[in-house]
């Protein structure tokens, strides 16, 4: 009897010790994921790809009926340009969440410039646009430890995941869920499809 509870000890701290060392891989692998995304250079190679960042820009700002009012969550937000479009698109709050501490104070600051950041303690208008972005330093999997999600999920989910080859970034998982955990159903991700051409 004192063996088989001994055993039982034993097995006990066997699985506390995996799952301790098991977090503690996945912290590191985070931390050099989101350490990567912290740089402006990686930024600002995609925010100067006009091509890129004028579809996002039209795929939110040419779809009112599908943007105003809408409550919007931003995976992988970086510097936040998504959150803009968005807000400027009509949405009714924006919620910008990103891994790096470093780019979730970017996404904040830009928010703050163009007048558009959320402050629950003033619930006036500046710059002429309404205050309707919250930027969120958190892992998308995490969001519903750090802020309420809306009762019935967000309307939009927007993310821009893509990397080279389509899957470089490796966010994909991240944006799947979100989708399953955070957007109402029948919402619509922003964007929905994409397709791998070999020439």
């Amino acid at each position: 009897n004192n063996g088989s509870l001994s055993e039982e000890q034993t097995d006990r701290q066997l699985k506390i010790t995996r799952a301790s060392v098991t977090a503690k891989e996945i912290k590191k692998v985070d931390d050099n994921y989101f350490g990567s995304y912290s740089s402006f250079g990686i930024h600002r190679e995609m925010l100067g790809d006009k091509v890129r960042t004028d579809a996002y820009r039209d795929a939110l700002l040419d779809n009112p009926s599908l943007m105003n009012g809408a409550t919007v969550l931003d995976v992988g937000c970086g510097t936040g340009i998504l959150s803009l479009f968005a807000a400027k698109a009509g949405a009714s709050r924006v919620v910008a969440v990103d891994g790096s501490a470093k780019m979730s104070s970017v996404a904040t600051h830009v928010a703050k410039n163009n007048g558009l950041l959320y402050d629950e303690n003033a619930n006036t208008e500046q710059k002429g646009g309404p205050q309707v972005i919250s930027v969120v330093h958190t892992k998308a999997e995490e969001l519903n430890h750090k802020i309420v999600v809306p009762p019935n999920g967000f309307d939009v989910l927007v993310s821009e995941w893509m990397g080279y080859c389509l899957l470089y970034e490796s966010m994909l998982s991240s944006v799947i869920y979100a989708r399953d955990h955070f957007l109402k159903p029948g919402g619509a991700i922003l964007p929905d499809t994409a397709t791998i051409v070999s020439l």
